[in-house]
């Protein structure tokens, strides 16, 4: 049976490239929106495709706590969930706080079985162990110059991590908690390249690229963890497949025992 996908955040650039992906693959998509108007344009994009969208109208920022995000979750009904929302003027209410509502229900859902997050690469503690000396001072800048989303995101990507963790150690149903971390998205044509985990701090990746990526990772049941992105040479499958074959994970270098214990 093909998945049904709840995605946040759907009237976003990002957000639609995606969904038009998963349409193709058949899959069925609920577009959480923001305001009426914006219906008719998501269901514009399942126009000849093979899956099926649908729209739900709803404010992210009204988001008060996991409770609010499971009654989202019992009217959609997905197998999996993206949090691809964000907030330039209200980080800690969307991108942080939201984010950890449908987190939390999702991960408490067994029928739920993967979460992918947008992130970026700036969300972490630590310097990572694969920069140069110049990639690290980018980071330090990106961090700097965006303080409260880097803080937003990053909560968020660990409580992710948590929260798996639980389920795990709980026995319940496979839960692939998944953060996608793009660079800075731009709209020029995707190009199908990209470089996927261990990348730099700070570059560009085309959003259709992103899109791209986010489905192809979503399609498979072994991947999980953090991966930066970035434009690059390789084809996205085969960047897909390298990752997964090598076990990249963009925590490394992250104290990822205390991530474990945010949830108890």
């Amino acid at each position: 049976m093909a998945p049904r996908v709840l995605i946040l955040g759907g009237n976003a650039g990002i957000s639609r490239l995606m969904t038009t992906a998963m349409l193709a693959r058949s899959w069925d998509v609920v577009s959480v929106i923001r305001r009426p108007g914006q219906k008719s344009e998501i269901e514009k994009l399942g126009q000849g495709q093979n899956g099926k969208v649908t729209t739900m109208v709803y404010d992210l920022e009204k988001v008060r706590g996991a409770a609010e995000a499971q009654s989202v979750l019992e009217q959609a009904k997905p197998n999996f969930v993206i949090f691809a929302a964000g907030s330039m003027s209200n980080p800690f209410g969307v991108d942080r706080d939201a984010a950890k509502s449908f987190m939390r229900a999702s991960a408490d859902t067994p029928t739920v079985t993967k979460f992918l997050f947008i992130s970026f690469p700036a969300a972490r503690r630590n310097r990572a162990p694969w920069w140069s000396d110049s990639e690290y001072r980018q980071y330090v800048s990106e961090r700097s110059s965006y303080p409260d989303i880097q803080q937003a995101k990053l909560d968020a990507d660990e409580y992710l991590v948590a929260l798996a963790n639980k389920r795990a150690k709980g026995g319940g149903a496979p839960f692939q908690a998944i953060s996608l971390r793009p660079t800075w998205l731009t709209n020029a044509r995707g190009t199908g390249k990209v470089q996927l985990g261990h990348a730099g701090a700070q570059g560009q990746v085309t959003r259709k690229d992103t899109a791209d990526v986010a489905v192809g990772l979503l399609a498979r049941d072994d991947t999980r963890g953090w991966f930066d992105l970035f434009e690059g040479s390789v084809g996205i499958e085969e960047a897909i497949d390298g990752v997964v074959r090598d076990g990249v994970n963009s925590i490394q270098g992250e104290d990822v025992e205390r991530m474990y214990k945010l949830v108890q």
